[in-house]
């Protein structure tokens, strides 16, 4: 796919969660903030603020930013974005980080989003928090935003 098609997808899929949001009635206001250029979890294609809503274990909904650098998974996020669905899974490569808002982030380098995955790499956002083990994780969650990359 080209730069061009993704950059139009991006920019649709951003004007549709600023004018509409995510259907939800609950805010995003205590959403962590956006990685910036030059942190790690910052994906230079884009970046998905996604949260434990419809999936919590908890009563708390939580949210991290997720950050892809791959443009074909970026694309894929935008599909489901722009159908008005959440992907079935998102995820990638773990790295546990006591300084970041829930303990870790993802590696913007191995986010991708499935319709299917196997049973063992399926976690939820509340168990990530409580034990941030690194390796590659897939979780369902509700895609609150999305932010093309700078």
């Amino acid at each position: 796919m080209n730069r061009m098609a993704i950059l139009a997808g991006c920019a649709f899929a951003l004007g549709l969660f600023i004018a509409c949001g995510n259907g939800s009635s609950e805010s995003i206001a205590d959403a962590p903030p956006i990685p910036k250029e030059g942190d790690p979890a910052f994906g230079v294609v884009g970046n998905a603020l996604i949260s434990d809503r419809g999936h919590s274990v908890d009563e708390t909904v939580d949210m991290v930013w997720v950050g892809f650098s791959r443009e074909d998974h970026w694309a894929a996020l935008l599909a489901f974005v722009e159908r008005g669905e959440d992907p079935p899974f998102i995820g990638g490569r773990l790295v546990a980080d006591p300084a970041r808002h829930l303990g870790f982030f993802f590696d913007p380098e191995t986010t991708r989003v499935a319709e299917g995955i196997a049973v063992i790499d399926q976690t939820a956002l509340d168990a990530l928090e409580a034990n941030p083990v690194e390796r590659n994780w897939m979780l369902s969650a509700a895609v609150e935003r999305v932010v093309p990359g700078g």
